[in-house]
């Protein structure tokens, strides 16, 4: 008879946290480090895991962390071996309700339900209907922070980069319904960005030129929209804050030097009328005068206080 159709080739098997050593004892059961899961299977079951669990994400994200913290993988404990199916399944449901499930606050096990039963989904599954406090989100949010995080120090593959591009480039000409905007509108309602945030948005859009095909499309939907005194005031006292316009008196007060591509020099008092009158780009000459730009079509600029 060959190991597969072997009737008691089934076994138990208990994943322990090393990073959790002690004394746990659950009834008959004891651990010298904390268990978070128990299964039955056959052969390698017990280790497959290790690479991802597509059913129960708990489970994958404490694996995960481990591996991540301590350099190794979860300690995997065969509790009992060489028994039948359904032995198996009713001696792994007994552990799972002797050590108690997190789902249900019994235990520190991540198993969703007691054992024998599967993972259930839909109207089925135990979390189902339920919505988490804003205090677990905020918990979950900050335990996947940082080196926590499932996606901390992975980079992409050249190769994975094509792939998202194309998946994204295929996924373009949907349009939105009005429902749809409407939720996104009222997600964003009162988001604060961070200032440093905002910072990261504004350098990522640093030098980034729209297509005259873009700038159509935005004349269009603007075309016709009427604002109201109220949106106006907010667009203005949004726009012109007292660094703008401390910003502002700053660069009037200032006088500027131009040395042209054959070395001849110039004072000017108007750095934009005399780039519209050169065909030069305003932006462009101002990094120069700032020293984050060498210079702009050989041309070179200085900026002089008054």
């Amino acid at each position: 008879m060959s190991k597969q159709t072997q009737p008691n080739r089934f076994y138990v098997y208990v994943y322990l946290d090393p990073r959790k050593p002690g004394h746990y004892k659950y009834g008959e059961y004891s651990f010298e480090f904390e268990p978070f899961y128990v299964g039955k299977g056959t052969e390698s079951r017990a280790w497959s895991h290790l690479k991802k669990s597509k059913d129960n994400i708990h489970f994958n994200n404490i694996i995960k962390k481990i591996q991540r913290t301590t350099g190794g993988d979860p300690i995997v404990v065969i509790y009992k071996e060489n028994i039948l199916d359904e032995e198996a399944y009713a001696f792994e449901g007994i552990m799972v309700d002797t050590i108690g499930r997190k789902v249900d606050g019994t235990g520190p096990l991540c198993n969703i339900l007691a054992g024998g039963y599967g993972i259930p989904s839909g109207k089925r599954h135990p979390l189902y209907g339920k919505h988490l406090s804003e205090d677990h989100k905020k918990k979950i949010s900050e335990s996947n922070k940082g080196v926590n995080g499932c996606w901390y120090g992975k980079t992409f593959s050249e190769e994975h980069k094509r792939k998202l591009k194309e998946n994204h480039v295929g996924n373009t000409g949907k349009t939105l319904t009005l429902e749809t905007r409407k939720k996104i509108s009222e997600s964003r309602i009162g988001m604060v960005f961070s200032e440093e945030h905002r910072k990261n948005i504004s350098k990522s859009k640093t030098g980034m030129k729209q297509s005259d095909e873009h700038k159509q499309k935005i004349s269009k939907t603007l075309t016709g929209r009427v604002f109201s005194e109220e949106h106006k005031q907010k667009i203005r006292d949004k726009n012109i804050t007292d660094s703008f316009r401390e910003k502002m008196s700053d660069i009037k007060s200032f006088t500027w030097t131009i040395v042209y591509p054959d070395g001849h020099m110039v004072t000017i008092k108007n750095l934009k009328r005399f780039c519209e009158m050169n065909n030069l780009d305003n932006n462009s000459m101002a990094r120069v005068a700032n020293g984050r730009q060498n210079n702009h079509k050989g041309f070179k600029a200085e900026r002089i206080k008054r």
